[in-house]
């Protein structure tokens, strides 16, 4: 999908994002400050909500396995209004996380596409970093075959039992 197949309710989602983002690096940037971090959240949410539509929103919050990712966020989101912002945000961050943590390979696949930024992160210590990100492990380690003993106490190798009995 093309940002230009949108209709215009899904644009202002997307738009609304965007400045959600720029709103909560600002925040960040300065001392976490309460109120951009806020009208950052807000941003977030009303551009997802946007972006979904309301009813695809409401589910996507409240499936059952990303239901501990929006307790959180909206709990960090209420601290944050009640002036514990640095509380908030690692609460918002862990819900965030938990919510949205599942389109981190796309998202690195698609910063990856973007000149420049794929150089910035094939950098050594960067690139350990994403390769944890999505998931992939970069110690090379020896493929050992599962051993199962039985009662005689005979080690049996899993894979030439296999073999054993397909052969029968």
């Amino acid at each position: 999908m093309v940002f230009w197949d949108l209709n215009d309710s899904q644009r202002m989602g997307a738009g609304l994002i965007g400045f959600a983002f720029f709103f909560i690096l600002l925040g960040f940037a300065l001392f976490f400050d309460r109120a951009l971090l806020a009208l950052g959240n807000i941003f977030l949410i009303v551009g997802v909500i946007l972006l979904l539509g309301l009813s695809r929103a409401r589910t996507f919050f409240v499936q059952p396995d990303r239901l501990t990712g929006s307790a959180c966020f909206f709990a960090g989101i209420g601290l944050l209004l009640l002036r514990w912002p640095i509380v908030g945000v690692i609460l918002e961050i862990i819900g965030f996380y938990k919510l949205f943590g599942g389109f981190i390979p796309v998202i690195i696949s698609v910063i990856r596409s973007i000149p420049g930024f794929g150089f910035v992160l094939s950098l050594p210590y960067i690139s350990t970093l994403i390769k944890k990100l999505e998931g992939i492990d970069d110690r090379k380690s020896t493929i050992k075959k599962p051993v199962v003993t039985t009662n005689s106490a005979k080690i049996v190798n899993i894979g030439q039992e296999i073999s054993q009995r397909n052969i029968k």
